[in-house]
């Protein structure tokens, strides 16, 4: 069910896998770190500081974005952009709409709630910016959410963390421990998690064997896991959008 052993498997090296990693490294250097350095003078929550933080964050994204273009321009024909480029076979419009409804049915249902939902002030600061008209700032946490972030974790967790520990164990194994990586990393540094911060990474934990099963899947390209892991971000995203406006009419 999980093999990879067909002949068009997609061939990566002990370096692929480390060069996608350092990303991760940086990624997560920026992601986790970074984000109290925009605390304000008032010691507000990074996240809620002020309308200028989604650009703050937005820019943190770019080290290791700016690592992952240098890796893949200094040789176009290397595995990870080969890993990046989604065939003709790629089932696109249903894996869209798999992962958006899988995303409003666990919401609805309260299994895996959205973010926004239970994050402090993640509803006022959002309709604060909204209420001020920058839809620039609305466009770069759209493109930041449901572009960047996904793209960057997939080639760390999929590309690098799953084929980086397919070359010591089982595929199952590097399924499980690069979806568990997956799950951890979205507990950020709160050494004190709440219930929601839990129940968010254990649904991270099975949502990262998904992806990691259609990695393994198309041989190691990770083209439809980004697009799935976009799709669910969007439903997410945009959905916090649409719950703004309605109340504001």
């Amino acid at each position: 069910m999980f093999s990879t052993g067909n002949s068009g498997t997609l061939a990566t090296t002990r370096e692929d896998s480390l060069e996608a990693l350092s990303i991760g490294a940086v990624y997560l250097l920026c992601t986790w770190a970074g984000p109290r350095f925009l605390v304000n003078s008032a010691g507000q929550s990074p996240s809620l500081a002020s309308a200028d933080t989604v650009y703050g964050l937005a820019l943190l994204t770019l080290p290791p974005l700016g690592l992952l273009a240098t890796l893949v321009a200094k040789d176009p024909s290397r595995p990870l952009w080969r890993a990046l480029y989604p065939g003709p076979e790629e089932p696109v419009a249903g894996v869209i709409l798999l992962a958006g409804l899988a995303s409003l049915l666990l919401n609805a249902f309260d299994l895996w709630p959205w973010v926004w939902r239970w994050q402090v002030g993640a509803v006022a600061y959002m309709a604060s910016i909204l209420s001020r008209g920058d839809w620039i700032a609305v466009i770069v946490w759209l493109v930041w959410g449901c572009i960047f972030v996904p793209l960057v974790e997939e080639v760390v967790f999929r590309f690098g963390a799953l084929r980086f520990l397919q070359q010591f164990t089982s595929t199952k194994a590097a399924i499980a421990g690069s979806s568990l990586l997956f799950g951890v990393s979205h507990l950020g540094l709160d050494l004190h998690p709440d219930r929601y911060q839990l129940l968010n990474a254990a649904w991270a934990t099975v949502f990262g064997v998904v992806l990691s099963y259609l990695t393994v899947r198309r041989s190691g390209g990770i083209a439809a896991a980004v697009i799935a892991h976009s799709a669910r971000n969007a439903v997410e995203s945009f959905s916090l959008l649409i719950s703004i406006a309605i109340v504001r009419r």
